[in-house]
């Protein structure tokens, strides 16, 4: 008896069954990799892929190990975009132990994004549990983009019978209306629910109209094409002339319907009435135009002037109509340059030229000129003339070109002061040390003296320079301008002579300005100056404040004024007053109309540049014999006046012990400096710039009272030393020195009390006195 095996079959039979068995799973094998589809086995709990077809690798790129060995390989590279719905549909379906569809985008290799559709099959064990998934994926890019592209031609075909301004309307081979756009509702009155399954010729065709109506639509329903101009109803019973255009609809060779568009045409008969609207609207664009228009026929006489003319020009178009126009605005000076321009207008030419034309009153006008040739249909009618007035914008550009002209000079004078007060510092110490070593007389101290009284009028030459270049240091304060003047009145009186009468003018309830008000003082006084020297016969200088109030017209009028509320300061005198040519220079420092010797011409210049580093505005109005006019607006302020006032202090002694460390780049500074400071009994440590100070910081065991250091000094400012100083001995105290203060931080800090400042030049006395403030009582 033969034995079995273990499945109770015959050897021979269970060997012919492996056989067949293995055949079997070739041929499958086979029908897998030959479809166009990727076939896959993967674990329903873990979604990890058990078995992934070839054509995987074909169609998506990514090698089959990475199918088969990396977690979540199939949800990372399901488009961003579907990831969410089809990893959540798929979970549904699998809970639910249900065979399920999928379509979504998924990533290629090389980035492209393709559609998959992903047929799945839930494979359960006999007691219910899902076992295994199997699925295909088939790739169906190329239908999807079919269909978007059947879907996009169907919305294109849609919205252009939808935003069509001509109405539609599609009818069924029985002449039933299937469909109309909504420019048929606009044109007829009824909408799609109201006309949808009815004859359409029994809605629109009027009683008149009705036989040709049918049979315009049994012709199109023979195949015919109609174009015809009808009168059709509307809903409400008003008869519309249309132009029609009627076409059976063929889809396949077969009729399906018919398509019909209606225009509505009653605009064509109201043609003329639009055109004459038109030329009034035109005629209304021209007189309404903020540019002055002059239409000339071909013999260069005026046809017709709008309203921006007959204001740039004076002239009514009563005067100028029928008469040549150049001959009544052109300039005396320039006749030769208007017979020019009218040659080459008429030579067909169109001409752009920035010129001067003649108001009627006599003004001349800077103008910006366009001249253009009048063809109508080729016809050679005329010419047009435009003006634009750049008399205003052409007075703001001058007054723009001075203002960066002053600007660059006071740059250039700010730096020449800031050399001037290291130099004079140096020869103002260098001075006060001689002085002590010399005797009380003699022909010596007598050199030295002139040398320091030089050395003094070239600070006070060099102070106005700052003030004119706006680069010193003020401190603001609120102040009443009308406390002000009222203060200066026994002084004034002492500078402008008796044979001059001054005259005060005052607001009673006047607003408040913040300003430096040694600064201000200053202005005034060398405004009355400038007055007076205008006086040489004796005179009246008038002194008056007032609250302004600053528009938008004003503003412009007095650019770079912004509008706002001021406070005006306004001295007026009855001198001999300035032509153009002086008044655009009076406030360049160094220019003078006084003779060699009578002034530096720096006194308006510091007018000018302390107002301005006062964020103030200041206007000169002044004619030949007529006077002169300064006008001076300050921002009003709303803060209380300062109450502060200079309080008398007891004299401090100027010697002291501490060690002050001295940095200061010019040595003719430093030296006697130095000399002085260790003569008043102070340590004296000294470097000549940041870098050696921070050696001398470091290196130094005792202590640091005082950082006195320049500002300005290369590779490392003044400030930037005093917080690295800060950094290593936080008690160390600082005291700047500087010829201008240029540093903003500085310059904020010691103007809100948190820095000190020691002016360049200064004497050594000064600097022992500032030494010694800002060290405090010596103990």
């Amino acid at each position: 008896m033969k034995s079995l095996n273990p499945r109770g079959e015959n050897p021979a039979t269970a060997k012919l069954h492996r056989a067949s068995e293995s055949q079997a799973e070739e041929r499958y094998r086979e029908l897998v990799e030959e479809l166009d589809a990727i076939v896959w086995e993967a674990d329903p709990h873990t979604w990890q892929f058990i078995f992934v077809s070839a054509r995987a690798e074909q169609i998506l790129g990514y090698p089959i190990e990475r199918w088969l060995t990396e977690r979540d390989f199939w949800v990372n590279h399901i488009h961003p975009g579907d990831r969410q719905h089809t990893v959540a549909a798929c979970r549904q379906a699998i809970s639910e132990r249900r065979d399920h569809r999928l379509e979504y985008r998924t990533a290629t290799s090389d980035g492209r994004v393709i559609w998959l559709e992903d047929i799945v099959r839930v494979v359960c064990s006999d007691q219910g549990s899902v076992r295994r998934l199997h699925g295909v994926m088939i790739d169906i890019t190329a239908r999807k983009e079919a269909e978007n592209k059947l879907t996009e031609r169907t919305l294109y075909l849609n919205a252009l019978i939808e935003n069509s301004p001509l109405a539609i309307v599609a009818l069924d081979p029985v002449h039933r209306v299937r469909m109309i756009n909504p420019a048929f509702d606009r044109l007829f009155g009824y909408s799609a629910p109201e006309v949808v399954g009815h004859n359409l010729d029994d809605l629109i065709a009027s009683e008149e109209t009705h036989v040709e109506a049918v049979g315009y639509t049994k012709r199109v329903g023979a195949g015919e094409t109609i174009h015809a101009i009808a009168r059709r109803r509307r809903k409400d019973g008003a008869v519309v002339d249309v132009e029609l255009h009627a076409v059976p609809l063929l889809i396949r060779g077969k009729l399906k319907g018919v398509y019909a568009l209606y225009q509505d045409i009653t605009e064509r008969k109201q043609a003329e009435s639009a055109l004459e609207e038109r030329t009034v609207f035109l005629q209304a664009l021209v007189q309404n135009n903020p540019l002055a228009i002059a239409e000339l026929d071909s013999q260069d006489r005026v046809t017709m002037v709008n309203a921006a003319f007959e204001r740039l020009f004076l002239y009514t178009a009563q005067e100028v109509i029928g008469r040549p126009l150049e001959e009544l605005i052109k300039t005396p000076a320039m006749a030769a340059e208007t017979a020019d321009f009218i040659r080459r207008i008429y030579g067909g030419e169109t001409l752009h030229a920035f010129t001067q034309r003649r108001r009627k009153d006599g003004v001349s006008l800077d103008v910006e000129i366009y001249g253009v040739p009048l063809m109508i249909r080729g016809k050679w009618m005329g010419a047009v003339g435009i003006y634009q007035d750049l008399t205003e914008r052409n007075r703001v550009e001058d007054a723009l070109r001075q203002s960066l002209k002053m600007e660059a000079i006071g740059q250039l004078a700010g730096g020449v002061a800031h050399d001037f007060n290291n130099l004079l510092t140096g020869m103002l110490g260098s001075t006060d040390l001689l002085l002590e070593r010399l005797g009380p007389s003699g022909s010596l101290r007598q050199l030295a003296e002139q040398i320091r009284e030089g050395a003094e009028r070239a600070t006070s030459l060099t102070q106005q320079l700052l003030a004119f270049s706006r680069r010193q240091t003020l401190m603001p304060k609120v102040l009443d301008l009308n406390a002000v003047v009222a203060h200066m009145n026994q002084l004034l009186r002492r500078v402008i002579r008796e044979d001059i009468e001054l005259v005060t003018v005052l607001e009673p309830r006047l607003g408040h300005v913040k300003a430096d008000p040694s600064q201000i003082e200053q202005v005034i006084l060398n405004l009355a100056v400038n007055a007076r020297d205008a006086m040489p016969d004796g005179g009246k200088l008038a002194i008056e404040t007032s609250n302004v109030a600053v528009n938008e017209t004003t503003a412009r009028r007095r650019r770079p004024l912004q509008p706002g509320s001021y406070v005006l300061l306004a001295m007026t005198d009855s001198g001999g007053g300035m032509d153009a040519g002086t008044r655009s220079r009076i406030f360049e420092p160094f220019f003078t109309t006084k003779q060699r010797g009578k002034g530096t011409g720096l006194g308006l210049a510091t007018v000018y540049g302390i107002v301005k580093q006062s964020n103030g505005y200041i206007s000169v109005h002044s004619q030949p014999q007529r006077g002169t006019r300064f006008e001076i607006y300050l921002p009003r302020v709303e803060e209380p006046v300062d109450a502060s006032l200079p309080q008398s202090v007891p004299a401090r002694p100027v010697w002291g012990s501490e060690t002050i460390l001295l940095v200061e780049d010019e040595r003719s500074i430093r030296r006697p400096t130095c000399e002085f400071l260790q003569k008043n009994g102070y340590t004296v440590l000294e470097a000549e710039d940041g870098a050696a100070a921070i050696r001398v910081a470091q290196g130094h065991k005792g202590p640091i009272h005082l950082l006195l250091t320049d500002l300005v000094m290369p590779k490392m400012n003044g400030g930037e030393l005093a917080q690295r100083i800060a950094e290593m001995r936080p008690e160390v105290k600082v005291l700047y020195m500087s010829g201008y203060a240029e540093n903003k931080v500085v310059h904020h800090e010691v103007v809100n009390g948190r820095a000190h400042l020691l002016q360049k030049p200064f004497t050594l006395d000064a600097l022992a006195h500032k030494a010694r403030e800002v060290l405090g009582e010596h103990t």
